[in-house]
């Protein structure tokens, strides 16, 4: 089934999450991406040649009512290979998911016909974690 035709109209409102405020919401089509995703990057599958592939990037910004930082989702739609199920991919640790590396494995998953989605956890991998991981000397966020 062919969804490209779709991707912009996938998102009609801002959604409703309990405790935060979306700050933006954006949708674009990504059409015919080739790469080779390493097994390094796109564990316990091996690696994939992808080829072609296209899909609905979904973007999503939100900041908690309480708490100042910005949490980034994405969504990765297969256009035309979808089969009906999702692959969340992220880090170990504290590295959670919208990093190069994942990306690719996001990439392998569409090509494999998932939706894949990922999320920064509202922190860059530059950033110091106890910046994110503290709201104040010895009180975890």
């Amino acid at each position: 089934m062919d969804f490209s035709w779709r991707c912009s109209e996938l998102v009609t409102s801002h959604p409703h999450i309990a405790g935060a405020t979306v700050d933006y919401l954006r949708t674009n089509l990504v059409h015919n991406v080739s790469a080779y995703v390493y097994e390094i990057e796109y564990i316990n599958h091996g690696p994939i040649n992808v080829t072609d592939v296209s899909f609905c990037r979904v973007s999503l910004g939100y900041t908690h009512t309480h708490h100042p930082e910005l949490v980034n989702v994405e969504v990765w739609l297969p256009t035309n290979t979808w089969h009906g199920r999702l692959m969340g991919l992220g880090g170990g640790g504290f590295d959670c998911g919208l990093y190069p590396d994942n990306m690719m494995a996001m990439l392998g998953a569409v090509r494999e016909g998932y939706a894949a989605v990922s999320t920064d956890c509202g922190h860059t991998m530059e950033q110091d974690l106890s910046e994110w991981l503290l709201e104040y000397p010895g009180r975890v966020d």
